[in-house]
């Protein structure tokens, strides 16, 4: 068993001697002995321990496996969305100075390329596919 990516480590702030691990999966949170951590990499945690830190969601078996299954998660939410919003920036060839401005310094004769046009597009394109049997609620929203 492997500590989760998603699992951060913090310092205890209570305690020199401690750790807190947080998942951002789970939202758990745990405060242990910074000796625990080594015998956790070393693999030497008890059972119980163990079954503790992975109902917590800080231990998989692996981080591949973890991965594909965020991933699945992620396409299992954009199959259930009704809408698409795209913003999307041609240019950022500005002559403003706002000074909420999310360009900041890249301001410039910087504009889109076709390869990249072409990219959202073919989003678009999959997405209305996508909607083949549906009800008819979804929603495209397109900002130039």
């Amino acid at each position: 068993m492997k500590l989760s990516r998603y699992c951060l480590t913090y310092p205890d702030p209570n305690d020199p001697y401690s750790a807190i691990l947080f998942s951002t999966i789970r939202s758990s949170i745990i405060s242990v002995p910074l000796s625990f951590l080594e015998e956790l990499n070393s693999g030497s945690v008890t059972e119980e321990e163990r079954a503790t830190l992975e109902s917590l969601g800080m231990l998989v078996d692996s981080h591949e496996e973890e991965r594909q299954e965020i991933l699945g998660f992620i396409e299992d939410l954009n199959a259930k969305s009704r809408t698409l919003g795209l913003k999307v920036a041609m240019n950022l060839d500005c002559n403003l100075n706002c000074v909420y401005c999310f360009e900041g310094q890249r301001k410039g004769h910087l504009y889109m390329t076709e390869e990249t046009a072409g990219s959202v597009t073919a989003v678009i394109e999959t997405w209305v596919k996508s909607l083949e049997g549906r009800n008819g609620d979804e929603k495209l929203v397109v900002t130039f």
